[in-house]
């Protein structure tokens, strides 16, 4: 047993779920952001409840063995295995290979799990479908210009890649209005976005943009606190995997 004292490392507090490790209690915005929220900040956001294959909202999401989940429904056909590994049990006759490229492993059925944490996803939604609903909203209009994954720049050809943008007019602020393409299926998951508010309402868009903001923070406050702390970094007990 190695005698060597851990590393201390230190730990990075989330922009949603904590204040800045700098902000002194003094200067803690109680329940108010400090700034406005930036484009990738937005697009981390719903990034975060969207399905990697479908680009949808996260319906019923699950766990495969390798830690990525994905929309139940999306999950590829099964067939009969064989060699099975061990425990060679009738439940993991079943098995797909994994839609993941950077996997690309056989999985068992029966390995796969419901995703306790992600499936909090649903508080996110929620909290976004409330921001929907605020009248201010009515007044408000934010225009997405989408950028899709170049598939040249993935294979390292960025010199060919293609620069094309598809802008479009959308109800809301800049959360709402991502939130709402991703609904829509219009928003794929690798795709980037940036803004431009257009209507005439000065400080107000912003001010909504933080109100949404706000709910969907105490959400994932409320949803991933642990009786000790934050739960900060979480592992599956069955894989032992970052959740990713």
């Amino acid at each position: 047993m190695s005698s060597e004292t851990p590393e201390a490392v230190e730990s990075r507090p989330s922009d949603l779920t904590s204040h800045p490790a700098h902000e002194a209690d003094g200067e803690k915005s109680h329940g108010t952001t400090s700034k406005p929220i930036l484009a990738d900040q937005v697009r981390a956001v719903i990034r975060l409840i969207q399905c990697r294959k479908c680009s949808y909202p996260l319906n019923d999401p699950v766990t495969l063995p390798c830690g990525r989940s994905l929309c139940r429904e999306c999950l590829p056909e099964t067939r009969t295995r064989e060699h099975i590994s061990y425990p060679a049990t009738p439940a993991r006759l079943q098995g797909f290979d994994c839609p993941f490229p950077e996997c690309g492993k056989q999985h068992a059925l029966s390995d796969t799990s419901a995703d306790v944490v992600l499936s909090k996803a649903i508080h996110f939604r929620n909290a976004i479908l409330q921001g929907q609903g605020l009248e201010a909203l009515d007044s408000i209009l934010t225009n997405v210009s989408i950028q899709d994954e170049d598939e040249w720049a993935v294979a390292g050809l960025s010199s060919m890649a293609e620069r094309n943008h598809k802008s479009t007019l959308v109800r809301g602020g800049k959360l709402v209005a991502t939130y709402t393409l991703a609904e829509q299926g219009e928003l794929k998951y690798a795709a980037e976005v940036s803004f431009a508010e257009v209507s005439l309402t000065g400080d107000e868009a912003a001010l909504v943009d933080e109100a949404v903001f706000m709910q969907v923070k105490e959400s994932v406050r409320t949803e991933m606190d642990c009786q000790e702390s934050l739960v900060n970094q979480p592992f599956t007990a069955s894989t032992i995997m970052p959740i990713q």
